[in-house]
């Protein structure tokens, strides 16, 4: 056994994870529901509190490649944020927000 075999494993194995986790998040359905109210992007967040096996497999930079070889065309953007408490100003929790986003361009006013 040498690197690039684990190297290749844990791939296969991550990418078998996202695809599952694509299909449960139904995440082409979620776009086209934002799109139809009027929404250009979509957000997923995740909390290392409340879901650290998968808080840890979205901070891989393996889950940015895998979306954006699934939405070629979209812009997407992982954000990583801190919830703090109001009264001790400790951090109570970490996350992670990735916003896939479509965006809108306006067609250009018609010349008269």
């Amino acid at each position: 056994m040498n690197k690039k075999e684990l190297q290749i494993e844990r791939e296969k194995g991550y990418k078998t994870w996202f695809e599952r986790w694509y299909k449960r998040a139904d995440v082409e359905s979620q776009i086209k529901i934002n799109n139809s109210r009027g929404y250009t992007g979509l957000i997923f967040k995740f909390s290392r509190k409340y879901d650290s096996d998968i808080f840890q497999r979205v901070r891989d930079d393996m889950f940015i490649d895998c979306l954006k070889e699934k939405l070629p065309e979209f812009k997407i953007t992982r954000n990583f944020y801190e919830k703090k408490s109001q009264i001790t100003n400790l951090v109570f929790d970490r996350g992670i927000k990735i916003t896939i986003s479509w965006g809108y361009t306006r067609p250009e006013a018609a010349e008269e």
